[in-house]
């Protein structure tokens, strides 16, 4: 998928998922903090990506 979609699993783990995964497990204490750059960073890698499964999956005809 990643090939797909032009993305790669180090910079989605670096960007969401290295700071998603303790709040997601309930793990609030090693949250890692966050400020308003990083959380547009992947408020705008989620999209990108999110807009790009779109047209992967159902191409504009």
């Amino acid at each position: 998928m990643h090939t797909a979609l032009g993305t790669d699993r180090a910079t989605i783990a670096s960007t969401i998922k290295d700071y998603a995964d303790p709040i997601r497990h309930g793990n609030w204490v090693n949250a890692k903090p966050t400020n308003g750059q990083e959380r547009w960073k992947m408020l705008q890698l989620t999209r990108e990506t999110l807009v790009k499964y779109l047209d992967f999956s159902e191409p504009a005809t």
